[in-house]
């Protein structure tokens, strides 16, 4: 029977679950938008970005390079969709912000002028549907801010400050040591329900960061695939490791063996 072989390794790059707006750190807005003629028609798109910075996000156009604090998080953006929903007698704009993986995030409400003009009536329709962006009161908070707590000095985590090993199990019955090293922690592989292993074997290494309790982290699985990830505890001493399946985040709940 062959042995798992799983090795977790320093990244720079952090995964999380996106699920609110608050969770992306920028939008990136098109030079053209689809119903147009050419780039910055009626000068929509400069004025989408001006709306969305009033709002607070970070915005940026198709070409621009993103800095590298934002360009190292994967799926931390959003792209700004606008759709034109005219009819006969009036203007209706909406416009979406859509992740990485094109699934909406927000959807605002349509925006309606009964302008004559087409730039007076397509700048007043679209003002109208940032309104509906207003209520969210957006503010960038990193997911790992929003989802990891500072676990209390008495918890478990503590004695491996004096180089004893914690156990940790997972719902497969998959056991880890984890050795605490200078707010780093280097992890190794006690024992599998499924798999016999070799025990004392390094599989990971929790490299901190300014965050409480989350670590950078390269996840390899049985395939050889590297997937850029984190690992955090949680408020009750749980390591998570999260790990993207089927352009989704599942996480991978280690708990503790007391």
């Amino acid at each position: 029977m062959k042995n798992i072989v799983i090795f977790l390794f320093l990244t720079n790059t952090l995964v999380f679950s996106q699920k609110n707006l608050n969770s992306f750190a920028y939008v990136v807005v098109p030079e053209q938008f689809s119903f147009l003629n050419e780039p910055d028609q009626y000068q929509l798109n400069a004025m989408a970005k001006f709306l969305l910075e009033k709002e607070g996000f970070a915005v940026f156009g198709a070409y621009e390079t993103l800095p590298q604090e934002l360009a190292v998080l994967p799926c931390g953006g959003l792209f700004f969709e606008l759709k034109n929903k005219s009819g006969m007698l009036r203007t209706k704009l909406q416009f979406n912000l859509l992740d990485c993986h094109r699934k909406k995030v927000f959807e605002s409400v349509e925006g309606v002028s009964r302008e004559k003009e087409f730039r007076k009536a397509y700048q007043a329709s679209l003002r109208e549907a940032f309104e509906s962006l207003k209520d969210e009161q957006y503010q960038y908070v990193p997911l790992a801010k929003q989802y990891t707590k500072t676990i209390p000095l008495d918890t478990k985590l503590v004695v491996s400050r004096n180089k004893s090993k914690t156990t940790y199990i997972n719902a497969d019955g998959l056991r880890i040591q984890l050795e605490e090293n200078e707010g780093s922690y280097v992890v190794s592989l006690a024992s599998s329900g499924v798999v016999k292993v070799s025990s004392e074997t390094m599989i990971c290494n929790l490299v901190k960061t300014s965050l409480p309790n989350v670590f950078k982290t390269l996840w390899k699985d049985t395939s050889g695939n590297l997937l850029q990830t984190i690992a955090y505890f949680d408020e009750k001493g749980n390591l998570n490791i999260d790990v993207e399946v089927s352009e989704d985040v599942s996480v991978m709940v280690f708990e503790p063996v007391l």
